[in-house]
């Protein structure tokens, strides 16, 4: 086929016209709908005149987001170490999110990424800037945050796997479900802890898009597996020592996060032991609680130091899906059985000969 006919020509043009356009939707649509740019005021630590700290709430973001990032910019121009290097860190929560050298002679721009398994419902965001001036001396008394810091927002997780990633999904409207005065109380704890700022919504009017439920037994339609209502049950650690036993577990109340027919639920199971005080719902999905407070938190989906016992039953449940890693572990065994096997049968050209 000629390449400098008219006909080649206008296929070629045709296909760089369609790659160009592919990318660019794939581009667009790699873009959240709902992703902005929210702007958090952080404060100087007077301890040390280099390090800020501000505060992420989650449940100040828009509904149905979750952060992303964190960018910050710093002065530090007038800084007393014109010539050396400066370290510069964004941390969360007590991890490090990014950790980097730059010159100081300016203005500094650096941005974190933020990773899921570092995110509480309530962040404490630290920045940082450490000399290195090892030569010579030097101060950092000029140093300055050059504005907010800027959080860098996505869509909610499609797949919430702790109550931080719920948070955003109770602000447009939550109803409640309670009975008695115990119940209220709980429920009334559970709503200043996970969406204070949410409207109720009468259940007899209209549907919410959450919802709090406090009851002995979970929800109607409910999707978890592992549930407190089946008692008694115990916990235990990964090596068999029982950190709650059969007892121990009726008389804490047990918040859990559900999903009931497609909607975000907190179940509230109340326990023999009444709580007096507000509710700490930031680590994990499932959060037990007693007269002092929060004793336990964690999430099933990564956590694998507890095992659940239920009542009569010898073995232990481990809260991580182990049957998922034994149908991988199945599925390239057979692969590597069907490979050996097939590498054994004569081909078709053989055959033929």
């Amino acid at each position: 086929m000629c390449e400098f006919c008219p006909g080649a020509l206008a296929l070629n043009v045709l296909k760089k016209i369609f790659r160009i356009g592919t990318c660019i939707v794939l581009a667009a649509l790699a873009i959240p709908a709902n992703a902005r740019v929210i702007d958090v005021p952080a404060r100087l630590d007077e301890s040390d005149g280099a390090n800020w700290t501000a505060i992420l709430d989650l449940r100040d973001l828009p509904a149905q987001t979750a952060p992303k990032s964190i960018t910050v910019s710093l002065d530090l121009s007038k800084v007393v170490m014109n010539t050396e290097v400066a370290r510069v860190s964004i941390g969360m929560n007590g991890f490090i999110l990014t950790d980097l050298r730059r010159k100081a002679d300016g203005i500094i721009t650096i941005t974190g990424k933020i990773e899921r398994r570092f995110i509480s419902t309530r962040n404490r965001i630290d920045v940082s800037v450490q000399p290195d001036c090892a030569q010579r001396r030097c101060s950092l008394a000029g140093a300055r945050l050059t504005g907010p810091l800027r959080i860098g927002t996505t869509k909610a997780p499609s797949r919430p796997t702790s109550f931080a990633d719920f948070v955003t999904r109770f602000r447009e409207g939550v109803s409640i479900e309670a009975t008695g005065q115990r119940d209220r109380d709980l429920a009334r704890f559970a709503h200043r802890a996970i969406a204070p700022r949410a409207p109720v919504i009468d259940p007899e009017t209209d549907t919410a898009m959450a919802q709090i439920v406090v009851s002995d037994t979970p929800p109607t339609g409910f999707n978890s597996k592992l549930r407190f209502d089946r008692g008694p049950v115990a916990l235990r650690s990964a090596e068999g020592r029982t950190v709650f036993a059969e007892g121990e577990i009726e008389r804490l109340t047990f918040a859990q996060i559900l999903e009931v027919e497609g909607r975000p639920t907190l179940w509230i199971r109340p326990g023999a032991t009444a709580v007096t005080r507000e509710m700490e719902l930031d680590y994990g999905n499932i959060a037990a609680f007693d007269e002092t407070g929060r004793v336990l938190a964690f999430s099933p989906a990564f956590d694998t130091a507890l095992r659940i016992a239920y009542a009569g039953d010898a073995r232990s449940e481990p809260l991580f899906p182990v049957w998922r890693i034994a149908i991988v572990l199945a599925w390239l065994a057979a692969s590597i059985a069907l490979y050996f096997v097939m590498g054994r049968v004569p081909s078709m050209r053989a055959i033929a000969s």
